[in-house]
């Protein structure tokens, strides 16, 4: 199924990705620049990017990995 966008009449594909990526807060701007050129970004119906401040994350660490991180 296809969605058109207003008077641009753009024909945009249903599907979306999504993708996360966590950088330092020194990085962000760099990150963020690449990342848009990358993606073409600056022609209609390619996308979307924003920035958003990470207060928290957690996951799983491997035993052998942590002990190497502690060193």
């Amino acid at each position: 199924m296809r969605e058109r966008l207003g008077i641009l009449g753009l024909a945009v594909d249903v599907e979306k990705e999504v993708i996360s990526i966590v950088v330092a807060i020194d990085q962000v701007d760099r990150v963020f620049e690449r990342m848009y050129i990358a993606g073409n970004l600056d022609t209609p119906g390619m996308g979307f990017i924003y920035v958003t401040q990470l207060e928290k994350a957690g996951t799983y660490i491997p035993q052998e990995l942590a002990e190497k991180l502690a060193r």
